[in-house]
């Protein structure tokens, strides 16, 4: 469907919709509070996750923001024994920054809050409308998956 053809209500009712799976969720925040990360450092530390290790380069790109920050960023996260940084395997003359254990291990239990806490918003919606909500989520990933997939600024090819 072309970008002028979506129901003129739909994007705001995907915008309803964040807003309210966010308040829902609104007890994770405090939990992942509890962790001591910022979202700059969960998110470089999701990030990692999904691509692998990364230059800093990469992952400034990846968090959108400049280089010192990143770098800093990074600084603390190896503090904190969440990230390490190492030769590139592929390229000798390169550094990148990896997940290390404990870094996975925090990820992880980030994940696991967000996964507890969706399921107890999704549990007060009837049953038949959440089979709905499945089949059209089948649906719309099936079509999305189709898309050619566009690398970002730091992606490597």
């Amino acid at each position: 469907m072309a970008p002028s053809r979506l129901p003129p209500q739909l994007l705001e009712r995907f915008e309803a919709l964040r807003r309210r799976l966010a308040a829902g969720m609104d007890g994770t925040l405090g939990s992942i509070a509890a962790l001591d990360l910022s979202v700059v450092q969960a998110m470089a530390l999701f990030r990692l996750r999904e691509r692998g290790p990364l230059t800093i380069g990469e992952l400034q790109t990846l968090v959108g923001r400049a280089q010192g920050t990143t770098s800093h960023l990074v600084e603390q996260l190896e503090q904190r024994e969440l990230v390490l940084r190492r030769t590139d395997e592929h390229d000798r003359r390169r550094r990148v920054v990896a997940l290390t254990r404990r870094g996975e291990a925090a990820v992880a239990e980030i994940e696991s809050l967000r996964q507890t806490a969706l399921r107890d918003v999704l549990r007060r919606i009837p049953p038949a409308t959440l089979e709905r909500l499945d089949l059209a989520l089948q649906e719309t990933l099936t079509a999305l998956s189709e898309l050619p997939k566009k690398p970002s600024k730091g992606e490597r090819r």
